[in-house]
């Protein structure tokens, strides 16, 4: 076996923008961060993906107890359960590379297919990957685990902006060119 990529072996080679790539990633990083971070409604966001306490009613809430700081339990700060605040970001940063790497693929294999190319053309991939993709999942993710209304209409918005950002900056014309 050759350690030679089968398209690599056709002749077929996938013109993708390394450093676009990069700068989207960055870009949906910062995105994510004035979104959920500076805009304060990370916290919110947080509370509305806690899982119901048992016994209470889908939807509802039980009367807050108090916790050893005299602030209802609900409004204490938010624990990260998924390891170090560092670790999660470092994960949503190559996440968003990653997301910018497949978005890029996606952009060359419609270019080729429909003949067209330009911003026009990169929102239009951006919204179809949206709803194919991010929309289904966010969906879904929100019926099982039960997730609040305004944690999923804010990680829709995100998405979505994140897609069409993401083929924005793959599309946009070269300044340097």
């Amino acid at each position: 076996m050759s350690n030679t990529s089968a398209t690599a072996q056709a002749g077929v080679v996938i013109p993708i923008d390394f450093l676009r790539v990069f700068i989207a990633g960055v870009a949906v990083h910062f995105l994510g961060f004035i979104l959920y971070s500076l805009s304060g409604l990370g916290k919110r966001w947080y509370i509305g993906h806690r899982p119901l306490p048992a016994g209470s009613p889908k939807g509802g809430s039980e009367t807050p107890s108090k916790n050893t700081r005299g602030r209802a339990k609900s409004e204490s700060a938010p624990v990260a359960k998924h390891g170090h605040p560092a670790v999660v970001m470092i994960l949503s940063f190559l996440s968003g590379l990653l997301t910018a790497f497949v978005v890029a693929h996606v952009l060359v294999f419609t270019k080729a297919f429909f003949h067209e190319e330009g911003i026009k053309h990169a929102i239009t991939s951006a919204v179809w990957n949206f709803i194919g993709f991010d929309l289904t999942y966010t969906i879904f993710n929100a019926v099982w685990l039960d997730t609040a209304l305004f944690s999923v209409g804010l990680d829709l918005v995100y998405h979505l902006l994140k897609q069409i950002l993401i083929a924005v900056v793959l599309e946009a014309p070269n300044p340097f060119a």
